[in-house]
């Protein structure tokens, strides 16, 4: 019998996240949107373990956020999956999350995504 893995996302907690910035944005923001679309990460990261069944691992994402909400620019600052392509998806899916706009400034954020399986 061949069970399938499943992969889980751990949601950072507050002292995870990095904020920056002069922006009126919240922390609450950051962390309802995240909330949101972490099943989305949780998804790509089932995708790769199909093919990579050891993945695991942490990877920490810096993006610049408009006060549009938009997300500007992003970056992998580090990651310890050792899956260039895996980084490249979680990165891209980032760049499509949108924010709640605020009345000014660009935010930067520093936040880290540990991927692990279930057991």
């Amino acid at each position: 019998v061949v069970t399938k893995a499943k992969g889980s996302v751990k949601t950072p907690s507050e002292s995870d996240i990095e904020m920056s910035g002069e922006s009126s944005r919240s922390f609450e923001d950051i962390v309802k949107v995240m909330r949101m679309r972490v099943p989305g990460l949780r998804h790509i990261y089932n995708k790769f373990l199909k093919e990579k069944p050891q993945l695991n691992g942490t990877v920490t994402l810096k993006l610049l956020i408009t006060s549009s909400g938009e997300v500007e620019r992003i970056a992998v600052v580090s990651s310890t999956t050792g899956a260039d392509d895996f980084d490249g998806e979680i990165k891209i899916a980032l760049s499509r999350w949108k924010f709640a706009k605020v009345k000014s400034g660009s935010t930067t954020v520093v936040i880290p995504f540990t991927f692990s399986q279930e057991k």
